[in-house]
């Protein structure tokens, strides 16, 4: 089990907080915003108050290695069924991605990263 902040034994997880590259925090905050983002929660949304009503459980019944264990469980369901919402935002993901990165190797290849990237110049130029 994890501590809070206070150290105190919660059953929460313990976060963990990792500094992402401005590129891939630009490609979540894109994705979070997209249609097919908002359908694919909504649609898991639906399937796991379906699987608590059958269950007869509320979500807040669960402990927090619970509530993501089943929200993991209905989103496995949903990429084996195929369904439209994982497979257009499979699509939203891969068109994003390619944007931010397309935009970053553009910008190192401009101004360079002073080597942070471990892509030098002439490479990027050969991305871009």
């Amino acid at each position: 089990r994890g501590q809070n902040a206070q150290g105190n034994n919660s059953g929460a997880p313990r976060a963990s907080f990792v500094m992402l590259p401005d590129w891939l925090k630009a490609a979540k905050d894109a994705l979070t915003a997209t249609r097919q983002w908002k359908l694919l929660v909504k649609e898991i949304h639906g399937r796991v108050a379906e699987e608590l009503s059958r269950e007869s459980i509320k979500f807040s019944d669960l402990n927090p290695i619970e509530q993501q264990s089943l929200v993991e469980q209905m989103h496995a369901r949903l990429l084996r069924e195929a369904h439209d919402s994982t497979s257009n935002f499979e699509a939203a993901v891969s068109s994003v991605v390619d944007t931010e990165v397309a935009a970053e190797v553009r910008r190192i290849a401009s101004v360079g990263d002073g080597g942070e990237s471990g892509i030098n110049k002439k490479e990027a130029e050969v991305v871009t």
